[in-house]
């Protein structure tokens, strides 16, 4: 058996080779590739989160102008207005037929001061006895036309109504569709400081490696640089080849002459040596 090395590095080589080695084993055990440790989500601004804030109040509660318009015309479109029922309604008719009654009474004290004829005995004025029933009768006639004018007016509100109706129907849509918006942009804010945690995360991981792969770069550089074979062949040992190569000439040599087995028995030995 033979044991055969055979450094392919030159001698004058060798000590620089040693020297990066070893530069890449301190910089594989003291890594030179830290990750990065500073702040990688710029933090949400007061106004962002604000913003935010109001959209999903807006879009939860809707405008309070959208919601009583809403109402109102939701109200025409029942024709809960035709009938005169409203108490704004009443209370401006009564303020009409109240005005009328108090001008009625202070025109009623200056009307009929003379009697019926000279010297009748009878204290009813005829001009006050003939009016008395005319301010019920007035006022019955202006509700009347003021009911009927009111009926008429809603019912072309009404008609209007129903074209506005659609567009307030689309409302609610819209505060949701708000909403969502709201909770769309805190969500996205909320998973692109995830995606960049996690590529920090990733980068951490792959120091290891990258600290690593600088001293695999070094082994693989001086891959080949010294090989050593071990064989048990006897060929391979000069040893071994000379006996050999010196019985072989031994026995061609004894086919000749004593002396021939001498000289075989040299020459043999001296080839082995040579070519084992």
């Amino acid at each position: 058996m033979s044991t055969n090395t055979v450094v392919a590095v030159p001698t004058w080589a060798q000590d620089y080779v040693k020297q990066y080695g070893q530069m890449a084993y301190d910089l594989w055990n003291q890594p030179a590739l830290v990750a990065y440790g500073g702040s990688i989500v710029a933090a949400q601004p007061q106004n962002e989160a604000d913003g935010i804030q109001a959209l999903a109040i807006r879009g939860a509660g809707g405008d309070e102008v959208i919601s009583k318009a809403t109402a109102f015309i939701l109200d025409v479109i029942q024709g809960n207005r035709l009938a005169g029922t409203k108490q704004e309604f009443i209370d401006a008719l009564a303020l009409v037929t109240g005005n009328s009654t108090t001008d009625f009474a202070s025109v009623s004290s200056r009307i009929g001061k003379k009697a019926r004829y000279v010297g009748d005995p009878d204290g009813t004025f005829l001009a006050q006895a003939l009016a008395a029933a005319y301010p019920a009768l007035f006022n019955a006639r202006v509700s009347a036309a003021i009911y009927a004018d009111n009926y008429a007016k809603e019912r072309v509100f009404l008609d209007h109504a129903l074209a506005y109706g659609v567009e307030m129907g689309k409302h609610p849509v819209i505060d949701a569709e708000t909403l969502r918006k709201a909770g769309l942009a805190n969500r996205e804010y909320l998973q692109n400081s995830y995606v960049l945690d996690h590529k920090l995360f990733i980068e951490q991981q792959e120091m290891s490696v990258a600290n690593l792969e600088i001293f695999g770069n070094m082994l693989r550089a001086l891959t080949g640089s010294q090989q050593t074979t071990t064989s048990t062949d006897p060929k391979s040992n000069k040893v071994m080849g000379a006996v050999g190569g010196a019985m072989t000439g031994a026995m061609i040599g004894s086919m000749f002459s004593p002396i021939g087995t001498v000289i075989g028995f040299v020459v043999g030995g001296i080839a082995g040596w040579l070519f084992g």
